[in-house]
């Protein structure tokens, strides 16, 4: 008797934890988490898989102030980005492996005829509205700054 409850209990438990890990999964790639750009701060989603990096932010109407998407790449190289399926006007930061703003990007949808480039290696990506950076007066070199190490796939 007390050994099946035992074994009933381990089960539960293999069960719970096997049920956790998977919608940690789940909840990373969606998350998201605040983040600072200068003296600017932002709330953001992380694409830091290949397949939340390619969906981006397509087919969204709006974006709401101060939110945004960070792409996270698994090693530093020259970022190419474009607007396909994209509905909304963008600005992208190109930031480097410390976290140094590189370049910021105009970006209009049109539906992907037009790559914007980072100007040599970056690590993170940065899309907000059209004009956040300008407005927040983020510069070159600001400095990113992240709530923990997050990598890239």
């Amino acid at each position: 008797m007390i050994f099946r409850q035992l074994r009933f209990q381990l089960l539960l438990i293999v069960f719970v934890v096997f049920e956790l890990s998977c919608s940690t999964e789940n909840i990373n790639s969606r998350s998201k988490i605040r983040i600072s750009v200068g003296h600017a701060t932002a709330e953001v989603e992380v694409a830091a898989t290949p397949e939340t990096r390619e969906r981006g932010l397509m087919y969204r109407a709006k974006l709401d102030d101060n939110q945004g998407m960070l792409f996270v790449f698994a090693e530093e190289h020259t970022l190419v980005f474009w607007m396909k399926n994209t509905l909304i006007p963008l600005d992208i930061g190109f930031f480097d492996a410390q976290g140094l703003l590189l370049s910021v990007e105009r970006m209009k949808p049109d539906n992907g005829a037009t790559t914007y480039r980072s100007p040599s290696a970056a690590l993170y990506a940065l899309e907000m509205n059209q004009g956040w950076f300008d407005k927040n007066n983020i510069l070159k070199y600001a400095q990113l700054k992240l709530p923990y190490e997050i990598i890239g796939e």
